[in-house]
């Protein structure tokens, strides 16, 4: 079941049969599946059902220029050291590589991080500025766009999202998108 349809489109339109894929922090069998034209690697911090790979973003086993495309969904907020990475990722991207960072914005980020310090958990949040410093710090040539939420689940709030122009349900959005081409 794919969670974010839209997040869905956006990698479906860059992810061109042949290419190397890596996903970061994934939830199994989520996104691009069905698509036997991609080589796609799965990776988490811990193994499950769907999960090729296992290890810590912040070291990513894999040698220099390996990848076409790198993503993670909801992810950024769980790495501590952020800029390591993006070093990371930078270095398993092959030139002209792509980045897709899909990222709650600010005011759900803040929100997430109460919850997650209630909980007794540890979450990062970083400000459009952070992301935009930390990949230009690794090499990336970086652009923010937003993307809209998927339609409400209640009947009348659905039909209101459907008649909704496109510009202003990426202005509402939760999600933003923070895209990185290597250099």
């Amino acid at each position: 079941m794919i969670l974010y349809t839209n997040i869905e489109k956006i990698l479906q339109h860059n992810a061109k049969a042949g290419m190397e894929v890596l996903e970061i922090g994934a939830a199994p069998n989520l996104y691009l599946t069905g698509r036997s034209d991609l080589k796609l690697t799965r990776s988490n911090l811990v193994y499950s059902q769907g999960i090729d790979k296992v290890f810590d973003a912040e070291m990513i086993p894999f040698s220099e220029n390996s990848f076409d495309l790198v993503f993670m969904v909801a992810v950024d907020y769980f790495i501590p050291n952020l800029q390591k990475s993006m070093d990371e990722i930078y270095r398993v991207l092959k030139t002209n590589g792509k980045l897709f960072i899909f990222s709650y914005k600010m005011g759900t980020l803040s929100k997430l991080k109460k919850v997650n310090q209630r909980a007794g958990k540890t979450s990062f949040v970083y400000s459009k500025e952070d992301y935009k410093k930390i990949l230009k710090r690794s090499g990336f040539r970086v652009y923010f766009s937003s993307v809209a939420s998927n339609p409400p689940s209640h009947p009348l709030k659905a039909i209101l999202f459907q008649t909704t122009p496109e510009f202003i349900k990426r202005h509402i959005s939760h999600w933003q998108v923070i895209h990185g081409v290597k250099l």
